[in-house]
């Protein structure tokens, strides 16, 4: 006679992990933690490691700072522009918003938070995989056309 299955009547639940997300840093204005929370509201909630809270500061900070000296920019009109004080001061705001918006870039990047980074890994090898192909051909016609 068979044995009957003991664990056939133990319900099993999963355990669904909790998303830990961390509190934004002290050093974070209000804007910028808000921020912070937006941020990681979208990811999972260990993809965010402490060693990279650095580069998520600087995200934060650099975005709201973007968003301001954005502000600043639209609020200069063609007439005001025409004051060479004016011009000159724009230019230095839009030099300013161009190293935040490199820098979200950067730190976004290494956060891998852009869609580049987001590339199955099968996928990607591929696609790197298929270039250096035709930049041989291309050395070796180069070559070819020298000789």
């Amino acid at each position: 006679m068979a044995r009957p299955n003991v664990f056939a009547s133990i319900e099993v639940k999963k355990l669904e992990s909790k998303r830990f997300r961390p509190a934004p840093p002290l050093e974070l204005s209000v804007e910028e933690a808000a921020e912070w929370n937006e941020l990681l509201s979208q990811l999972k909630g260990d993809f965010i490691r402490r060693e990279m809270y650095p580069l998520m500061v600087l995200l934060c900070q650099n975005v709201i700072q973007s968003r301001q000296l954005s502000n600043l920019l639209h609020q200069y009109t063609s007439e005001m522009l025409k004051d060479s004080d004016h011009l000159d001061f724009y230019c230095r705001l839009s030099n300013q918003k161009q190293n935040c918006d490199k820098t979200i870039l950067s730190a976004a990047t290494k956060l891998r938070l852009t869609p580049q980074s987001r590339y199955a890994p099968d996928t990607a090898v591929r696609k790197t995989e298929a270039r250096p192909a035709t930049k041989v051909l291309f050395v070796e016609a180069s070559r070819a056309a020298a000789a």
